[in-house]
Protein backbone atom coordinates (compact mmCIF):
# COMPACT_ATOMS: atom_id res chain seq x y z
CA UNK A 1 0.00 0.00 0.00
CA UNK A 2 1.70 3.66 -1.02
CA UNK A 3 1.27 6.19 1.27
CA UNK A 4 -0.76 7.91 -1.95
CA UNK A 5 -3.55 5.04 -1.42
CA UNK A 6 -3.00 5.53 2.30
CA UNK A 7 -4.33 9.26 1.83
CA UNK A 8 -7.34 8.22 -0.56
CA UNK A 9 -8.40 5.54 1.48
CA UNK A 10 -10.26 4.96 4.80
CA UNK A 11 -7.37 5.83 7.64
CA UNK A 12 -9.36 3.67 10.22
CA UNK A 13 -8.94 0.94 7.18
CA UNK A 14 -5.52 1.67 6.90
CA UNK A 15 -5.05 1.22 10.72
CA UNK A 16 -6.83 -2.29 10.54
CA UNK A 17 -4.37 -3.37 7.98
CA UNK A 18 -1.56 -2.79 10.31
CA UNK A 19 0.86 -5.34 11.59
CA UNK A 20 4.32 -7.66 10.84
CA UNK A 21 2.61 -10.00 8.12
CA UNK A 22 4.16 -9.54 4.93
CA UNK A 23 0.73 -8.58 3.61
CA UNK A 24 -0.02 -6.19 5.99
CA UNK A 25 0.31 -2.41 6.32
CA UNK A 26 3.31 -1.47 5.78
CA UNK A 27 3.91 -3.93 2.87
CA UNK A 28 6.92 -5.14 1.52
CA UNK A 29 8.06 -4.40 -1.77
CA UNK A 30 8.30 -8.14 -2.63
CA UNK A 31 4.27 -8.38 -1.74
CA UNK A 32 3.53 -5.26 -3.37
CA UNK A 33 6.17 -4.80 -6.54
CA UNK A 34 4.64 -1.59 -7.49
CA UNK A 35 5.45 0.73 -4.95
CA UNK A 36 9.24 -0.44 -4.88
CA UNK A 37 11.19 2.91 -5.74
CA UNK A 38 12.96 2.99 -9.28
CA UNK A 39 16.25 4.42 -10.18
CA UNK A 40 15.92 7.35 -12.57
CA UNK A 41 19.15 9.27 -12.44
CA UNK A 42 22.86 8.57 -10.48
CA UNK A 43 26.13 10.12 -9.74
CA UNK A 44 29.43 8.99 -8.71
CA UNK A 45 30.60 10.90 -5.59
CA UNK A 46 33.37 10.28 -3.87
CA UNK A 47 32.74 9.50 -0.52
CA UNK A 48 29.34 11.05 0.11
CA UNK A 49 28.77 12.24 3.55
CA UNK A 50 25.42 13.67 3.26
CA UNK A 51 22.40 14.86 1.01
CA UNK A 52 19.63 17.84 1.20
CA UNK A 53 16.44 18.54 -1.55
CA UNK A 54 15.02 21.77 -1.87
CA UNK A 55 11.31 22.37 -0.37
CA UNK A 56 10.17 25.84 -1.23
CA UNK A 57 10.86 28.62 -3.84
CA UNK A 58 9.59 32.03 -3.61
CA UNK A 59 6.47 32.75 -6.60
CA UNK A 60 9.08 35.30 -8.34
CA UNK A 61 12.03 32.88 -7.79
CA UNK A 62 14.09 33.30 -10.63
CA UNK A 63 16.40 29.85 -9.86
CA UNK A 64 15.01 26.25 -9.59
CA UNK A 65 14.41 23.87 -7.23
CA UNK A 66 18.31 21.81 -6.40
CA UNK A 67 19.51 19.28 -4.27
CA UNK A 68 22.77 19.05 -2.52
CA UNK A 69 25.17 16.10 -2.07
CA UNK A 70 28.29 16.96 0.43
CA UNK A 71 31.43 14.61 -0.10
CA UNK A 72 33.73 13.93 2.72
CA UNK A 73 36.83 16.32 0.62
CA UNK A 74 34.17 19.23 1.40
CA UNK A 75 32.83 19.49 -2.22
CA UNK A 76 29.20 19.88 -2.13
CA UNK A 77 27.48 18.99 -5.41
CA UNK A 78 24.48 21.19 -6.73
CA UNK A 79 21.82 19.36 -8.86
CA UNK A 80 19.34 20.43 -10.53
CA UNK A 81 15.73 18.85 -8.89
CA UNK A 82 13.72 20.77 -10.67
CA UNK A 83 12.13 17.94 -12.96
CA UNK A 84 11.10 16.12 -9.60
CA UNK A 85 9.58 18.99 -8.15
CA UNK A 86 7.75 21.03 -10.53
CA UNK A 87 3.74 21.66 -10.04
CA UNK A 88 3.72 25.16 -11.14
CA UNK A 89 4.11 27.00 -14.87
CA UNK A 90 6.08 29.61 -13.24
CA UNK A 91 8.58 27.49 -12.31
CA UNK A 92 11.63 26.73 -14.06
CA UNK A 93 12.06 23.16 -15.26
CA UNK A 94 15.57 21.65 -16.36
CA UNK A 95 17.51 18.52 -16.48
CA UNK A 96 18.29 15.94 -13.82
CA UNK A 97 21.96 16.48 -13.83
CA UNK A 98 24.99 18.35 -11.45
CA UNK A 99 24.96 21.78 -12.42
CA UNK A 100 27.80 23.17 -10.24
CA UNK A 101 29.84 22.73 -6.96
CA UNK A 102 30.37 24.73 -4.16
CA UNK A 103 33.57 24.11 -1.51
CA UNK A 104 32.85 24.41 2.27
CA UNK A 105 35.15 22.64 5.74
CA UNK A 106 36.59 19.50 5.41
CA UNK A 107 34.27 16.47 6.26
CA UNK A 108 30.84 17.92 6.15
CA UNK A 109 28.80 15.47 7.34
CA UNK A 110 25.38 17.32 8.18
CA UNK A 111 23.10 20.17 5.89
CA UNK A 112 20.15 21.75 7.14
CA UNK A 113 18.50 24.62 5.05
CA UNK A 114 18.62 27.95 6.84
CA UNK A 115 14.92 28.58 7.09
CA UNK A 116 15.14 32.30 7.67
CA UNK A 117 15.83 34.98 4.95
CA UNK A 118 19.03 37.15 5.12
CA UNK A 119 19.65 40.18 3.44
CA UNK A 120 22.91 41.43 1.50
CA UNK A 121 24.05 37.80 0.39
CA UNK A 122 26.58 37.20 -2.21
CA UNK A 123 25.46 35.90 -5.56
CA UNK A 124 21.65 36.16 -5.73
CA UNK A 125 20.78 38.84 -8.23
CA UNK A 126 18.71 42.09 -7.66
CA UNK A 127 15.46 43.56 -8.64
CA UNK A 128 15.02 46.43 -10.92
CA UNK A 129 15.00 48.70 -7.52
CA UNK A 130 18.06 47.21 -7.06
CA UNK A 131 16.52 45.24 -3.97
CA UNK A 132 18.07 41.75 -3.76
CA UNK A 133 15.67 38.91 -4.63
CA UNK A 134 13.94 36.36 -2.15
CA UNK A 135 16.95 34.10 -1.21
CA UNK A 136 14.98 31.17 -0.71
CA UNK A 137 15.74 29.86 2.90
CA UNK A 138 14.34 26.23 2.26
CA UNK A 139 16.11 25.67 -1.50
CA UNK A 140 19.45 28.21 -1.69
CA UNK A 141 20.59 28.91 1.85
CA UNK A 142 21.68 25.98 4.12
CA UNK A 143 24.41 25.55 6.80
CA UNK A 144 26.92 22.40 6.90
CA UNK A 145 28.33 21.14 10.28
CA UNK A 146 32.07 20.41 8.71
CA UNK A 147 33.55 17.86 11.29
CA UNK A 148 37.21 18.29 9.51
CA UNK A 149 37.20 22.11 10.32
CA UNK A 150 35.00 21.97 13.80
CA UNK A 151 33.19 24.42 12.13
CA UNK A 152 29.22 25.83 10.62
CA UNK A 153 29.51 26.87 7.43
CA UNK A 154 26.53 29.01 5.74
CA UNK A 155 26.12 28.62 2.37
CA UNK A 156 24.29 30.47 -0.34
CA UNK A 157 23.50 29.11 -3.59
CA UNK A 158 22.48 30.50 -7.26
CA UNK A 159 21.87 28.23 -10.07
CA UNK A 160 24.56 26.61 -10.03
CA UNK A 161 27.07 28.81 -8.12
CA UNK A 162 27.49 28.20 -4.83
CA UNK A 163 29.54 30.28 -2.23
CA UNK A 164 30.25 30.69 1.68
CA UNK A 165 29.03 33.26 3.18
CA UNK A 166 29.70 33.22 7.32
CA UNK A 167 31.56 30.34 9.24
CA UNK A 168 30.98 29.98 13.02
CA UNK A 169 33.57 28.70 15.09
CA UNK A 170 33.33 28.69 18.02
CA UNK A 171 35.99 27.10 21.10
CA UNK A 172 33.17 25.48 23.05
CA UNK A 173 32.85 23.51 19.77
CA UNK A 174 34.90 20.62 19.48
CA UNK A 175 33.29 18.18 17.47
CA UNK A 176 29.50 19.27 14.63
CA UNK A 177 28.10 16.27 13.59
CA UNK A 178 24.41 17.75 13.09
CA UNK A 179 23.24 21.54 12.63
CA UNK A 180 19.59 22.55 12.62
CA UNK A 181 17.64 26.01 12.96
CA UNK A 182 14.32 26.74 14.86
CA UNK A 183 11.48 27.81 12.94
CA UNK A 184 10.46 30.53 15.18
CA UNK A 185 13.92 32.56 15.42
CA UNK A 186 17.24 32.41 13.42
CA UNK A 187 18.59 30.30 16.24
CA UNK A 188 21.41 27.29 14.97
CA UNK A 189 21.59 24.38 17.20
CA UNK A 190 24.39 22.10 16.66
CA UNK A 191 25.15 18.71 18.12
CA UNK A 192 28.73 18.28 19.37
CA UNK A 193 29.40 14.53 19.48
CA UNK A 194 32.48 14.07 21.80
CA UNK A 195 31.59 17.13 23.90
CA UNK A 196 28.35 15.52 24.45
CA UNK A 197 26.37 18.62 24.65
CA UNK A 198 24.26 20.77 22.43
CA UNK A 199 25.17 24.51 21.29
CA UNK A 200 23.06 27.29 19.89
CA UNK A 201 23.88 30.49 18.08
CA UNK A 202 21.61 33.64 17.51
CA UNK A 203 21.76 34.73 14.00
CA UNK A 204 21.78 38.80 13.54
CA UNK A 205 18.85 40.59 14.84
CA UNK A 206 15.85 39.17 16.50
CA UNK A 207 12.51 40.81 16.77
CA UNK A 208 9.99 39.37 19.48
CA UNK A 209 6.93 40.96 17.64
CA UNK A 210 4.61 39.29 20.79
CA UNK A 211 6.23 41.55 22.96
CA UNK A 212 7.78 44.13 20.81
CA UNK A 213 11.79 43.66 21.61
CA UNK A 214 14.87 43.64 19.42
CA UNK A 215 17.57 41.42 20.71
CA UNK A 216 21.12 42.71 18.59
CA UNK A 217 24.48 40.80 18.59
CA UNK A 218 25.99 41.67 21.57
CA UNK A 219 29.34 41.96 19.21
CA UNK A 220 28.93 44.49 15.94
CA UNK A 221 32.30 42.42 14.69
CA UNK A 222 30.00 39.37 14.29
CA UNK A 223 26.61 38.83 12.76
CA UNK A 224 26.43 35.97 15.24
CA UNK A 225 26.19 35.21 18.93
CA UNK A 226 27.06 32.26 20.99
CA UNK A 227 23.34 31.44 22.79
CA UNK A 228 24.92 28.89 25.28
CA UNK A 229 24.65 24.85 25.63
CA UNK A 230 22.97 22.08 27.52
CA UNK A 231 24.86 19.18 28.35
CA UNK A 232 23.92 15.65 27.73
CA UNK A 233 24.38 12.43 29.53
CA UNK A 234 25.48 10.64 26.01
CA UNK A 235 27.05 11.70 22.60
CA UNK A 236 24.35 13.17 20.14
CA UNK A 237 24.24 12.55 16.45
CA UNK A 238 21.09 14.49 15.35
CA UNK A 239 19.62 17.32 16.26
CA UNK A 240 16.16 18.84 14.92
CA UNK A 241 13.79 21.60 16.27
CA UNK A 242 10.24 22.26 15.75
CA UNK A 243 7.27 24.60 16.96
CA UNK A 244 4.46 23.12 18.94
CA UNK A 245 1.45 25.10 19.60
Amino acid sequence: MTARTVLTTSFAQTLASRGPAPQEFPQTFEMNPAITPKVIWQMAVSQPTAVLAGLELDRWSKDRFKAYVAGRNGVVHILDASPLMVRNSWETKGRLEEIGTVQVGRNPVSMAFARHGEGSLPLLPTTASGDQRNPDPRNNLFYVACRGERSIDAVVTWQGQGQVYRRIKDSRMGDPVAVSVAVRGNIVSVADFTGKKLLNFRIGTIYDSRNDKTYPVGDPNYDFEFGGEMPLLGQPFLVNTANLN
